[in-house]
């Protein structure tokens, strides 16, 4: 499963971001339109995930909304209970 060193390499381009990795560590990514105050998002499905990032918002963007979701994933952010706005806080992407 993805860990966080795997994002820092992304990050630092150390790692491709291909499909075949992407399915490897059973994450979907989509484009579909959404508000434009919403970058991305990030849904479990079943034992994938699937990441949807918002096709109205700049590239720039979309990568961050893709590294940001990707962090929600490593951390297991879904099962927290803690309210969203104190887990949106520790993520630093």
């Amino acid at each position: 499963m993805l860990n966080y060193l795997e994002i820092r390499e992304i990050v630092c381009h150390k790692t491709d971001l291909t499909n075949d990795y992407l399915l490897a560590n059973r994450i979907r990514v989509i484009q579909r339109p959404m508000p434009y105050e919403i970058k991305g998002l990030a849904i479990i499905c079943g034992t994938w995930y699937q990441i949807e990032i918002n096709e109205c918002v700049p590239d720039d963007q979309k990568w961050e909304a893709l590294l940001h979701e990707m962090h929600h994933i490593v951390n297991n952010d879904f099962d927290r209970l803690e309210p969203v706005e104190d887990i949106e806080v520790e993520n630093p992407f």
